[in-house]
């Protein structure tokens, strides 16, 4: 685990420089964000905000930048369940705006962003669209049960990952 901090470490002071040496640019922006996105999942403390901070400014600077919007998305469902409506808005701008070029990891969080709502046929709907991309998936397979057995119950709150009732 040290040594992996060391390199995220190097990674990220590799990205500031660019970053002074190239302002404004949206691409090194988005790869910092991406950075404390990982960082964040490694527990560096600050790598949430900066993660939030920095894929805001890429979005900024250029407003219709899909990847940006995916790494959002998927901060904001990976990082807290209460987060899940901001995962789902950025998830679904950043489909809105690939047109048609499919995003396969924007509809597999925002299947979770929708359940983590309550909106389990919605997520359902996403499962469908991302198991047609990747269809090989068995782990959201489950997940789509999960779904779909919380739409069918007529739930309307969160139900806790993991309890799939199995007929």
């Amino acid at each position: 685990m040290r040594e992996l901090n060391r390199q995220w470490k190097d990674a990220e002071t590799e990205l500031k420089n660019l970053a002074q040496a190239y302002p404004g640019e949206s691409g090194i922006e988005w790869r910092l964000g991406e950075l404390y996105r990982f960082g964040h999942n490694l527990d560096v403390t600050g790598a949430g905000r900066e993660c939030v901070a920095q894929l805001e400014r890429a979005i900024a600077l250029r407003p219709d930048y899909v990847d940006a919007y995916l790494e959002l998305g998927i901060f904001y469902t990976d990082a807290d369940q209460r987060w899940a409506p901001l995962g789902e808005s950025n998830l679904r701008k950043a489909i809105e705006l690939s047109g048609q070029t499919p995003l396969p990891r924007a509809w597999r969080a925002l299947t979770f962003a929708y359940y983590y709502e309550g909106k389990f046929a919605d997520s359902v709907t996403a499962a469908d669209q991302y198991l047609l991309l990747v269809p090989e998936d068995d782990d959201l397979r489950q997940m789509k049960k999960m779904a779909e057995q919380a739409a069918s119950r007529g739930a309307t709150g969160f139900a806790p990952v993991g309890r799939l009732i199995l007929p």
